[in-house]
């Protein structure tokens, strides 16, 4: 297995020199795939909230596909081109990618082991199946991961969702392959997406567009997924909220703020305005008691998949 490299923001595997944007070229390749094998599938993870929030510029690629799709999608990355990682002791395998033994807690830590042991992609959702990319052909990303859609986009909380198939001609123009008035996906060259030096969108025309989520859809998505997980023994929780509070929630601009919640549910509004400190808590009362609050609302209507294990000290 290949070693994990940390650059000197503590970023996992990222190289240490950046361009300045980065061409999400293995994405559409992806999706490119996946839609002519007849795969439902869009887009997750840091790369998600990158293109309508902040790119932190994570070198992994993450999609979501209806559980009965992934031995097809598997099926088709691998015709692709694809690398399966079948190494089951690869970082990728477990929910923290620094190994127990790569930083010694025990000695003084420099600055170099301190941004390793804090940095934001480190504790992450094992993938069903996940694949190796190859330096000779993406120059900067370096793992795909694939989800099952019970795992993140569960019918608990999004009951209408469906994943639809796209066009299998990859000739016809992205306003044929998808409709724009679609209430849960845009596409990743929607004029629509939020342009700013901070994110990614939108990408460029020359390449394959991408399903994506919706930006107030997005922001529902990951907090049911921090309400799941919270107090998660691996801590895959601070992913969730990573990717709320650094990728959507610290966007710079109040127009970028109000096209990532616009149509946000009511319900969840409350928590939003939260996460965003619009709201002046009481005295004594913790931060994150409304997160705690509604996610024992779940619990009590049978709105929550089952949950991991978790640590009942937590916050």
């Amino acid at each position: 297995m290949e070693e994990i490299q940390y650059d000197r923001f503590g970023f996992l595997g990222m190289p240490t020199t950046l361009p300045d944007r980065i061409p999400a070229k293995p994405a559409a390749d992806v999706a490119r795939i996946l839609d002519h094998a007849k795969v439902p599938n869009v887009l997750w993870g840091w790369l998600a909230v990158g293109l309508v929030g902040l790119d932190h510029r994570f070198p992994q690629v993450d999609f979501v596909v209806p559980d009965d799709k992934i031995e097809a999608a598997k099926e088709a990355l691998i015709a692709g081109g694809f690398t399966l990682c079948i190494d089951q002791d690869c970082a990728e395998q477990k929910e923290d990618r620094v190994a127990p033994d790569s930083v010694d807690l025990h000695g003084p830590l420099g600055l170099n082991e301190m941004n390793t042991l804090g940095a934001r992609n480190r504790f992450h959702p094992i993938a069903d199946i996940h694949f190796h990319l190859e330096p000779s052909k993406y120059e900067y990303y370096n793992v795909l991961s694939l989800f099952i859609q019970s795992k993140t986009l569960w019918s608990g909380w999004w009951p209408d969702l469906v994943l639809t198939d796209a066009c299998t001609d990859a000739k016809c123009p992205d306003t044929e392959r998808f409709p724009a008035d679609h209430p849960h996906f845009m596409l990743s060259s929607d004029i629509d997406l939020y342009k700013c030096e901070d994110g990614s969108g939108p990408w460029a025309e020359e390449l394959y567009a991408v399903k994506t989520l919706k930006p107030s859809l997005l922001v529902e998505a990951l907090i049911y997924l921090f309400c799941r997980d919270w107090g998660h023994i691996k801590s895959v929780d601070e992913g969730w909220q990573d990717m709320i509070l650094l990728g959507l929630v610290r966007v710079k601009r109040d127009d970028q703020a109000r096209f990532i919640e616009k149509d946000l549910n009511p319900v969840l509004q409350p928590l939003w305005n939260n996460l965003n400190c619009r709201t002046r808590k009481p005295e004594g009362v913790n931060k994150w008691d409304i997160i705690r609050e509604f996610r024992q609302s779940l619990i009590d209507n049978n709105r929550m998949p089952p949950l991991p294990p978790i640590d009942l000290t937590y916050r």
